[in-house]
């Protein structure tokens, strides 16, 4: 397929349409299709088997444009926590863009795998506290669990956050 802003734009439209089908999404995800990705995976609701698809496809892009996607149900998005690339969890991390008023919190174990992270000697782009300092700004932490009652977590690091918090 050719690469001209037509058929950027095309893509992009077909990426957008709420009627496209599953299968027209999933051939979106391969590479000739990279101009479709932000929209696709970023700016709206996607069937379950494309979610499927997106939480497994190996390129980053992909994935981090699906950790931010405002349309994902946490538990979905939180899926990604575990993922080898540092971009895409502190993407996760961040929270839904644009951040617009009010935002649906991570999962628990979603949250405690985030905050309780430590650095792996991957050389990965981003360390694991500047992946919880993202969390922190991301107004995903719920504030019914406030640092009073971190302290009384089952786990050891949580607790020696809450005293910093």
């Amino acid at each position: 397929m050719s690469s001209s802003p037509l058929t950027e734009a095309w893509l992009r439209g077909v990426a957008a349409n709420p009627a496209a089908p599953s299968d027209v999404l999933l051939r979106l995800l391969a590479p000739e299709g990279r101009a479709a990705w932000p929209v696709l995976c970023g700016e709206r609701a996607l069937p379950s088997d494309v979610v499927e698809a997106v939480l497994k496809h190996p390129e980053r892009a992909v994935r981090r444009a699906f950790a931010r996607n405002r349309y994902a149900d946490p538990g979905q998005r939180g899926r990604l926590v575990d993922d080898a690339d540092s971009l895409v969890r502190a993407a996760l991390a961040a929270g839904r863009r644009p951040h617009l008023g009010w935002t649906e919190v991570l999962p628990d174990a979603v949250l405690e795998a985030l905050l309780t992270a430590r650095d792996d000697e991957g050389g990965q782009v981003l360390t694991a506290a500047e992946i919880r300092q993202e969390l922190e700004f991301s107004r995903q932490i719920p504030q019914s669990i406030p640092p009073g009652e971190m302290v009384h977590h089952p786990n050891p690091e949580l607790r020696a956050q809450a005293t910093g918090l």
